[in-house]
């Protein structure tokens, strides 16, 4: 246990004395740290969840705002959180297994792998994806920010959760399909 506080404050510190890029995109590392003196192994596992991707839609506010609902619709996310005047929406917990909709989850999250293949294949996957709208200057277009956040467990055997990291292609479909219906 000795050990395991050591090694988290010797890494607290290493990232605190660490110089901040302030133009670099944000990023969100979360770290676990594990073990101890029971077992003789201690487990760092560090996990970075991508940027906010964010796409131009050549529509006013109000039209992309009507067509997202019709987005998330057609890709197979349930909505369950709307906020009108942040220009917000989406879905804090969904839990799916394989597929969103007709998409295998294997072409938008990696979630590692494991003996049999691809762990978003075979793991009940936890995920919350929200798009939040914003008006340009002029008015004109519309700026549509998706982040996703995700983490899996296994079903057949007990095991802890592992964070997934997106492959940005849910993201890709929200914008083109965005872009698609709002433009259109």
């Amino acid at each position: 246990m000795r050990g395991s506080l050591l090694l988290a404050l010797a890494f607290t510190l290493a990232c605190a004395s660490a110089p901040v890029d302030r133009s670099a995109p944000t990023t969100i590392s979360t770290t676990r740290i594990s073990g101890g003196a029971q077992s003789g192994q201690t487990a760092i596992t560090t996990t970075t969840v991508s940027p906010t991707a964010t796409v131009d839609v050549a529509a006013p506010l109000a039209k992309t705002w009507v067509a997202l609902r019709a987005v998330y619709d057609s890709l197979g996310i349930p909505v369950s959180t709307v906020d009108e005047s942040q220009h917000l929406m989406g879905n804090t917990g969904i839990k799916v297994r394989r597929t969103l909709g007709k998409t295998p989850l294997m072409r938008l999250l990696d979630c590692g792998h494991a003996q049999g293949g691809p762990n978003a294949e075979t793991y009940e996957v936890f995920f919350a994806v929200a798009t939040q709208l914003r008006p340009t200057a002029d008015g004109a277009r519309t700026l549509a920010s998706t982040s996703l956040q995700a983490q899996a467990r296994p079903v057949s055997f007990a095991g802890e959760y592992v964070a997934c990291t997106t492959t940005g292609g849910l993201e890709s479909r929200i914008a083109d399909l965005l872009k698609q219906l709002a433009q259109g």
